[in-house]
């Protein structure tokens, strides 16, 4: 959400997964540099908002965060906002989650929102579960 506008999650997680797929084939997981860049490729995609009363047009500048503690940095700076996606190397799986703040009962953890049906709404993963993270 910004200027109190928000997209309508569906929209945008559907015209997305579909544009990328399209642009880089069938793989399974996405790098997020790769989404920014294929949502980038084309001019014309607007997402609705979630009170459907207008579309917006993104324009994304990724910045490659490369250690965790440029991160937690990152983090600090907005607390309880999702500032970041991070990669995360997890037992049996990794995921893309937004990042938002510093987990409140492990010192040193970070937590992010997973929209993985599969997994865990909140993720929460310490550095050296961290591979990267884009702004």
């Amino acid at each position: 959400m910004k200027y109190g506008l928000a997209i309508e999650l569906d929209d945008f997680t559907r015209k997305v997964d579909s544009l990328c797929r399209a642009q880089l084939g069938g793989s399974e997981d996405l790098d997020p540099c790769a989404v920014v860049s294929c949502m980038n490729n084309v001019k014309e995609l607007r997402f609705r908002t979630r009170d459907g009363k207008k579309s917006l047009a993104l324009q994304l500048e990724p910045h490659v965060l490369k250690t965790f503690e440029d991160l937690v940095k990152e983090v600090n700076l907005m607390m309880g906002t999702a500032c970041a996606v991070a990669t995360v190397s997890l037992p049996h799986f990794s995921r893309a989650v937004a990042v938002f703040r510093q987990d409140y009962a492990r010192p040193g953890a970070l937590v992010g929102r997973s929209y993985d049906l599969s997994t865990e709404p909140l993720i929460t993963f310490v550095a050296q579960e961290f591979r990267s993270a884009h702004l």
